[in-house]
């Protein structure tokens, strides 16, 4: 049995566009329907970001917001991320920072280590609602290769067997 194989169509590419763009200016009204929802979790926010910034934690940094229907009602969320190079992560900025995210009523919920022959570092995660709205405030802290106060250190080696396939024909 054949199947007939799809053909490519520049009406059926603006159509999917024209979708897409539809979609956005859904997710936009429904931004603004709730615009005064986030204000308060934006100020906190960008205070956060602002203090993350003088301790040096200014790189990748956005707040993205979200604004999910269901049928029970709408859930809005604020996720906030940044990071930074650092040499400790027991003293100076990243303790700091740990400090003013809890000062504004967020919970630490979570942090991963991520350490490989080129990089390390530590990601931290917090949570909280500020309003109506979830807050969730993601930062990692990069771990200065040059550091005398944390470093990664090789804790062993792993062997994996892996198959290999050739293709053979008759």
């Amino acid at each position: 049995m054949s199947r007939k194989a799809s053909t490519f169509s520049f009406t059926r590419t603006l159509a999917a566009k024209r979708e897409d763009l539809a979609r956005a200016r859904k997710d936009v009204a429904n931004l603004a329907a709730h615009s005064d929802a986030f204000k308060p979790a934006y100020a906190i926010a960008n205070a956060i970001a602002g203090f993350a910034a003088a301790q040096g934690f200014d790189k990748y940094v956005c707040a993205t917001p979200s604004v999910y229907s269901w049928s029970v009602g709408d859930e809005l969320n604020l996720d906030v991320r940044f990071e930074g190079n650092v040499n400790s992560l027991k003293e100076g900025p990243v303790p700091a920072i740990c400090e003013c995210i809890m000062a504004y009523g967020l919970e630490a919920k979570d942090t991963y280590d991520y350490a490989e022959a080129n990089c390390a570092s530590r990601t931290f995660k917090f949570r909280g609602k500020v309003g109506g709205v979830d807050v969730n405030v993601r930062f990692e802290a990069n771990i200065n290769a040059g550091s005398d106060q944390c470093r990664k250190v090789q804790v062993g080696t792993e062997i994996k067997e892996v198959a290999k396939y050739e293709i053979v024909c008759a």
